[in-house]
């Protein structure tokens, strides 16, 4: 039995499978930067203790 035999899934299954892999992947960074941007600015002040942050 060759390797190629073992997956019954096709390969634009596989593809799509995939794609939505990386869509997730890119949906949850862009969430993740969207949500630490707003706090940025006082979280970088509360560290280096300057007001000439933001």
């Amino acid at each position: 039995m060759s390797p190629a035999s073992w997956s019954s899934v096709s390969p634009d299954a596989e593809r799509g499978r995939s794609l939505a892999v990386i869509y997730a992947t890119v949906a949850l960074d862009a969430a993740g930067i969207g949500s630490v941007f707003p706090i940025l600015p006082r979280l970088i002040q509360e560290v280096a203790h300057s007001p000439d942050v933001g």
